[in-house]
């Protein structure tokens, strides 16, 4: 018996999801796959004030043989913070970006693609920070961490959007392909 191949198609895929978490926040997220791109929504809404440790929405855990990653400042179109990530004794579990950034991309040498996030919108409440974490041999992973040993307040509701879109190229031009496609996710 021949065994049927398994296939789907379509131009769009829009995932909503709504949880209540332990009775302190809603939350609802939303993931669209359109364009080419993936774009993310988390909408958070306090009833009563949350003291917290820290919030995080965005969580991208990329490969462990991603090499290399650049991020950037609108503002400062010409100051890339940039550099390699190794599997070396003294990176390990360390973050990279630990900042507030427009863009944040990484590279990944052995199939020669690359991935760029762009925060498109957050509520200037919660003093987000964008951060990538080295673990050597499992991940390295992108975070966009807010609410800091902060106390969310009592009423808040804050949405932040982000989209991410993947390219190609060598480990030379990588980075001014990653520059090119953060300007084009404005």
């Amino acid at each position: 018996m021949e065994t049927p191949m398994a296939e789907m198609k379509g131009k769009t895929f829009r995932l909503e999801r709504k949880s209540r978490v332990r009775k302190l926040f809603d939350l609802e997220c939303v993931i669209e796959i359109k364009d080419d791109r993936l774009y993310e929504t988390s909408t958070v809404y306090a009833a009563e004030a949350v003291p917290l440790k820290m919030l995080y929405h965005f969580m991208h855990a990329w490969k462990p043989s991603v090499s290399a990653y650049a991020a950037g400042i609108d503002a400062q179109p010409d100051k890339i913070i940039a550099g390699p990530l190794t599997d070396a004794t003294d990176t390990v579990r360390k973050f990279y970006i630990t900042q507030r950034v427009d863009w944040m991309a990484v590279h990944e040498p052995e199939s020669g693609q690359f991935a760029v996030s762009r925060l498109l919108e957050a509520p200037e409440l919660g003093k987000h920070v964008t951060m990538l974490w080295n673990v050597p041999g499992a991940y390295r992973k992108f975070y966009l961490m807010c609410f800091s040993k902060e106390t969310v307040p009592a009423g808040f509701t804050g949405a932040w959007k982000m989209v991410t879109a993947f390219g190609a190229a060598g480990t030379e031009t990588w980075e001014s392909q990653a520059r090119k496609v953060a300007k084009e996710l404005r």
